[in-house]
């Protein structure tokens, strides 16, 4: 069903049409199920739009819930081939609303009306991907929210009355204009997932008191200069993500976060690794992607837990011997650096599955790269690599096509 097509339709006969027609006509044309998805849309799409005001549904209507595939939650709606008029009562009750999750992203809504806070069960509100330049107070009376998702609007704060949402666990704000956090932020301690991402903030403080239950935190693609040294309250935290930030250098206190297990500092400014970083010994994702590391880091050789190492895009003309260490690593990305050489120590890497090393300076590898027996993807593309031996030559040559030697051959190896 092209759903988008037909809403669109039927918004344009809204005001040639009765209520009552439009429905039997949805009737005569669509299957049931569908037919209630696109009449709960449109319902949805004209009231927040202010195109329609309606009242309340006779009894012998028949009010049912529906439980949409595509995730949408609406308790009632009607199943009825008499349907006339729909209310603001009807979707959003009084005392006895049952409706639990509203889905009302990407409908280009520019205000959320006042009742919305009548939705006295609420516990997921998605207003993704909308208009939205401001929230209704009356939004943050919705004492048992658990989830809510205001990404992709145009809010240029978050406002103070956030503190209010007390059983708020996920709250997602990516995509805005965000420049400040409010102090009332740090009431929110059942907080497990907060998402800033996309935003204009310098700073984050503010959230490092209080919120010793947050385990995700998603700051990249802000302003960010400093990670404060309070950090070390996010004593639960799992997933740091800071990428593309204006970050040069990381605090002794990160390797106070025991729980830590993914950290992505990519397209920073980053020189050097604190050595406390080796304390991570949970941490199983690295992401160091273009930054200004001239040094490989050897704190990092201690962490045993380590899947994947990221340090493509910086400034390394060598690998630490230590690399051998991290026993459980199976990808190891470092395209776009300097590299000349590669560590004979490389092929104790036992369960290395991708190596990627195109773009840089090697001129050889080492022998010992043919141990590496789990080795699936090989990227060796743009290098200097001008001779090979010829044990390195039918090692090569065994490779699937799929796989990047050939360019590999083409831009250096003869």
């Amino acid at each position: 069903m092209r759903q988008i097509n037909r809403d669109t339709q039927l918004m344009i006969k809204i005001n040639q049409t009765r209520y009552g027609d439009l429905c039997k006509s949805m009737l005569s044309e669509t299957p049931r199920r569908e037919m209630m998805w696109v009449l709960c849309n449109l319902i949805i799409i004209l009231f927040f739009n202010g195109c329609i005001k309606i009242t309340n549904i006779e009894e012998d209507e028949g009010l049912v819930a529906l439980n949409a595939n595509d995730s949408l939650v609406i308790r009632t709606i009607l199943d009825s081939n008499n349907l006339k008029y729909i209310k603001v009562k009807d979707v959003i009750k009084t005392e006895d609303s049952r409706v639990c999750f509203l889905d009302l992203h990407a409908l280009g809504i520019t205000k959320i009306p006042e009742e919305i806070g009548r939705l006295n069960a609420l516990r997921a509100l998605n207003l993704q991907g909308n208009m939205l330049r401001a929230l209704p107070d009356e939004m943050f009376d919705l004492k048992v929210l658990k989830t809510l998702n205001i990404n992709y609007n145009m809010l240029d704060s978050v406002p103070m009355v956030i503190g209010s949402l007390l059983q708020l666990e996920t709250l997602t704000v990516c995509g805005n204009n965000i420049l400040y956090l409010p102090d009332t932020l740090r009431n929110l301690q059942k907080l497990i997932l907060l998402s800033l991402a996309e935003n204009q903030l310098d700073s984050f403080s503010i959230i490092l008191t209080n919120l010793k239950n947050l385990n995700s935190l998603y700051l990249g693609y802000n302003q960010i200069a400093i990670i404060p040294n309070v950090i070390i309250n996010l004593c639960n935290l799992k997933r740091l993500n800071i990428e593309y930030n204006r970050i040069d250098s990381l605090p002794e206190e990160i390797g106070s976060l025991k729980s830590l297990e993914m950290l992505d500092l990519g397209g920073n400014r980053v020189i050097n690794i604190p050595q406390s970083i080796s304390s991570l010994q949970k941490l199983s994702w690295i992401i160091l992607t273009g930054n200004q590391i001239y040094e490989f880091p050897e704190a990092i050789c201690d962490l045993t837990s380590l899947t994947w190492l990221s340090l493509g895009g910086n400034k390394l003309t060598d690998i630490s011997n230590s690399i051998g260490r991290i026993k459980n690593l199976v990808g190891l990305e470092l395209c776009f650096n300097e590299l000349i050489n590669l560590s004979d120590s490389i092929y104790l890497l036992e369960n290395l599955h991708s190596l990627l090393l195109s773009n840089n300076k090697l001129a050889s590898l080492p022998d010992s790269i043919i141990k590496i027996e789990k080795l699936t993807n090989l990227s060796l593309d743009y290098n200097n690599l001008c001779s090979l031996t010829v044990e390195l030559r039918i090692w090569a040559n065994t490779y699937d096509p799929e796989w990047n030697i050939t360019q590999a051959c083409s831009s250096g190896i003869k």
